[in-house]
């Protein structure tokens, strides 16, 4: 909303340059009082002026206009840039804060389950059949999984208030996916870091400020040309001496002297700025170039990462599954068992 009001205003500021074309009016009451001269004119009374003026620097007013349809348009890229920032944002904080609640699902799931192995544990070594090492380990890795699932659930709250915070609106403990379709094939580099140059928002803002400090540039040298002022006033009635003036006009035309060293530093200074800002649209351009590669690179790896992942999913499973067989019929330890068990929640 703020960047929105920004933009805005750049729009008054563009019909404002536009209105320095034309002429201004305004309508006035003008009393006056003299002294009698003997020579039958009023000593007082009151004149109705209507008075208009001009003023106009053609070459830096008309580089102004093209200043302001640059701020325009780049106020526009920066709100777009503002605007993909947040969704970004929201979606970051969507994703990892579903991927804490599957997380404390699990870990609950597997409370239960470990306090069960627990009560089991316990009753093998009232039986003396295991060893009271058994048990305190047992009971040491539950422990160890409410504290998991306390961060966990701290992780929750805390992303529910960022969606909150982001958003806008209440998330409370409504129901929240992160559904997303995701591509089977990856698009090839080049196109992508193409497209992000010529269309990524933050690069078009930075060329709109390059374009505003080109004009700023011309707006500088412009303050070598002449100004043009005018000034009209038309009587609607008029009482002073002389009583038959209708209407008077002054035409200036007025060329800059002695003004070199202000004007001069005036353009050393938009140079300077316009160079800055080159500056900063290359750097942005490298900037948006890195976060494409950085991110195909990040997404080929979570692909290849996730084929991998599935593979570690089944062979978990498989293992603790084998690991309570064994451990039922006395061939593995309660250590193998909850090892299997801890590599299955890691995946």
């Amino acid at each position: 909303a703020v960047e929105g009001e920004r933009y805005v205003q750049a729009l008054i500021e563009r019909r404002r340059a536009a209105a320095a074309f034309l002429p201004q009016f305004s309508f006035s009451l003008a009393g006056f009082a003299r002294e009698s001269a003997g020579s039958g004119d009023p000593k007082r009374g009151v004149d109705f002026p209507l008075d208009g003026n001009f003023r106009l620097d053609p070459v830096s007013d008309s580089w102004e206009v093209d200043r302001v349809e640059a701020a325009v348009r780049t106020r526009g890229h920066l709100l777009h840039a503002l605007q993909d920032d947040l969704l970004l944002d929201v979606g970051r904080t969507l994703v990892e804060t579903v991927r804490a609640e599957r997380r404390a699902d699990t870990l609950r799931a597997s409370i239960v389950i470990q306090e069960a192995r627990v009560d089991d544990t316990r009753g093998r070594v009232e039986a003396e059949v295991l060893r009271p090492f058994d048990l305190v380990l047992a009971e040491s890795r539950t422990a160890a999984a409410r504290v998991d699932l306390v961060d966990a659930e701290t992780d929750v709250a805390t992303g529910r208030a960022l969606l909150a915070f982001l958003t806008g609106i209440e998330i409370g403990a409504r129901p929240l996916s992160d559904a997303l379709a995701v591509p089977d094939d990856l698009p090839a580099l080049a196109p992508l870091v193409a497209r992000a140059g010529e269309e990524r928002p933050e690069v078009l803002a930075a060329v709109g400020l390059v374009d505003e400090a080109a004009a700023r540039v011309e707006i500088a040298y412009g303050g070598w040309w002449p100004k043009i002022s005018a000034d009209l006033t038309v009587f609607l009635d008029k009482r002073s001496t002389p009583d038959t003036l209708d209407w008077t006009g002054l035409l200036e035309v007025t060329q800059p002297l002695f003004r070199a060293g202000l004007i001069e530093a005036d353009v050393r200074t938009a140079v300077s700025q316009l160079r800055a800002s080159r500056a900063a649209h290359a750097l942005t351009l490298r900037s948006v170039r890195h976060d494409v590669e950085r991110a195909h690179a990040r997404f080929a790896a979570d692909a290849r990462r996730l084929t991998e992942l599935r593979v570690r999913l089944t062979a978990a499973k498989s293992a603790q599954d084998l690991a309570d067989g064994l451990w039922q019929v006395g061939l593995a330890t309660n250590l193998e068992r909850l090892t299997a068990q801890d590599d299955l929640l890691a995946v």
